[in-house]
């Protein structure tokens, strides 16, 4: 895993402990007050979330718009190939 996923998993599981830590100390009537408030924010959050998630998939799966030269290489090719030609009959015409 890369530095930045193991920062990450440290900070929540940090955040999480010290969640327990106050909802422990405040007691069962008032951490039943604070947790229903935090769910009904992480409800809202949570749509929200899948829709930017959404968003960049489907802009990441979208095909690149085709360059203008794709294909400068076979181009290349065709009129090098030409040239040779060209200039093979010529030299036979001169014969």
């Amino acid at each position: 895993m890369s530095k930045f996923k193991w920062l990450l998993v440290a900070c929540v599981s940090t955040g999480f402990s010290i969640l327990a830590v106050f909802l422990y100390l405040q007691g069962l009537d008032r951490a039943d007050k604070w947790a229903s408030v935090l769910a009904l924010f992480i409800a809202l959050a949570t749509p929200a979330i899948g829709l930017v998630t959404q968003h960049r998939e489907a802009r990441a799966d979208a095909p690149a718009p085709p360059s203008p030269i794709t294909n400068i290489g076979t181009i290349t090719q065709s009129i090098v190939a030409n040239r040779a030609r060209v200039s093979q009959k010529n030299t036979n015409y001169r014969n």
